[in-house]
């Protein structure tokens, strides 16, 4: 069963965050769409995941690059219950790999970068 994910960034446009993801999360279970609001400061992509370790380590991978790339202090993750993962942007592979079970127990529905 896929998930949806809501990937909220700041300061940049819901278009220019779907491209920018597009090329960092490379995985077939992983789809993404704009989500149109009416807020001009915050763009919102939503993205379908699998249910697979490896769709999700994918979308946490590419997250995690892209924030890199924006220069991002850190990564918030939000899961169906309220609880919350937060975690620095340049954060080492090993460290991912762990986040990724960690977010797969947590069933994420949203990500604020």
């Amino acid at each position: 069963m896929a998930r949806l994910i809501a990937i909220e960034a700041q300061g940049i446009s819901a278009d220019a965050l779907r491209a920018a993801l597009d090329g960092e999360i490379v995985d077939d279970d992983v789809a993404l769409r704009i989500e149109r609001t009416r807020s001009l400061d915050a763009a919102i992509v939503v993205a379908m995941v699998g249910a697979s370790a490896t769709a999700m380590a994918a979308f946490i991978a590419g997250i995690v690059k892209f924030a890199v790339q924006r220069r991002a202090q850190r990564v918030i993750i939000h899961g169906k219950s309220g609880r919350t993962l937060e975690f620095p942007a340049d954060l080492s592979k090993e460290r991912r790999d762990e986040l990724v079970q960690l977010a797969k127990d947590l069933d994420v529905d949203r990500v604020v970068l």
